[in-house]
């Protein structure tokens, strides 16, 4: 059974669509469906559920995924190892990130990384801390930069790296200024811009330590857009210090007096060996925060 066969059906399954497919991998739709047809008659069962411009895996098909990503991700390691033993480390992995965490660490990471291994290709997607957990556990991602706990199913390797202390932000005139380190019960009935659900774990470090009452004015979902609100006045909102470093002159930052922070990290998927690529890019973030 040749390799690009399963090639083809996890890419059909990952976006849904045999076009869409076909154009990620270069080849021609027809070619595509030839490929999932010749994959089913083997099988002797349909993998995905057609419609005219979509194709949902069958139950049949979910169950056979994972065991496809697998192969793939062995054939890959397979390639790595052998150049590696060459003295060429080459192969890809696909990285995750919280947004707190793009703003500095792991630009720096992957830089030195890219400096270092230049053979090997790297792709990186932003993510929420449920879906970090969730890229892991389906195996479409090989590491996610993201904050402690996880899930504790014991599917995931969890490696702390620093800590990130939660900040509030304010206008310049705000009377809060006056406090060199702001009492958190200091929100309760302030105007407050929310983050959007998904991108609110740094609030939840509050709350899962003190109940807070803030009157929640706007929720949005990005860290740029309440900044711009706090900065027009219309409330108060939360960043984390790996943020309040980019801030502009509109907006300033105070430390609460209580210590909320999160513990950052980078989290991989413990029933997986490491292949040689992703060890080296796991040497490469441990170094990166051996120099914090």
């Amino acid at each position: 059974m040749s390799i690009t066969k399963y090639q083809i059906f996890v890419k059909v399954a990952e976006l849904g669509s045999l076009t869409r497919a076909a154009e990620a991998l270069g080849y021609t739709q027809p070619a595509v469906n030839h490929s999932i047809s010749s994959l089913e008659s083997r099988f002797g069962f349909p993998l995905f559920y057609r419609s005219r411009d979509a194709c949902r895996l069958t139950e049949n098909g979910e169950r056979l995924l994972d065991a496809c990503r697998e192969i793939l991700r062995g054939e890959e390691e397979i390639e790595a190892t052998v150049h590696a033993l060459n003295g060429v480390l080459t192969g890809s992995i696909r990285v995750g990130s919280l947004r707190s965490m793009l703003t500095e660490f792991v630009p720096r990471v992957i830089y030195r990384f890219s400096q270092a291994y230049p053979q090997i290709g790297l792709t990186l997607s932003e993510l929420t801390f449920q879906e970090v957990a969730a890229a892991l556990g389906a195996g479409t991602i090989d590491a996610g930069f993201t904050s402690a706990p996880l899930p504790e199913d014991g599917k995931l390797r969890f490696t702390p790296l620093f800590d990130d202390p939660v900040c509030l932000i304010l206008p310049p005139e705000r009377p809060l200024l006056a406090y060199e380190r702001v009492p958190v019960r200091e929100l309760d009935g302030l105007d407050f811009i929310m983050p959007a659900r998904g991108y609110d774990d740094v609030y939840q470090v509050i709350t899962d330590q003190v109940p807070i009452r803030p009157n929640v004015r706007y929720r949005v979902g990005s860290d740029i857009a309440a900044v711009g609100m706090v900065a027009n006045r219309l409330g108060v909102s939360i960043l984390s210090r790996q943020q309040v470093r980019f801030l502009g002159e509109r907006v300033v930052w105070r430390d609460f007096q209580e210590d909320f922070h999160r513990t950052l990290g980078v989290a991989t998927h413990a029933g997986r060996r490491p292949s040689p690529a992703l060890a080296a890019f796991l040497r490469t973030v441990e170094g990166q925060e051996a120099e914090r």
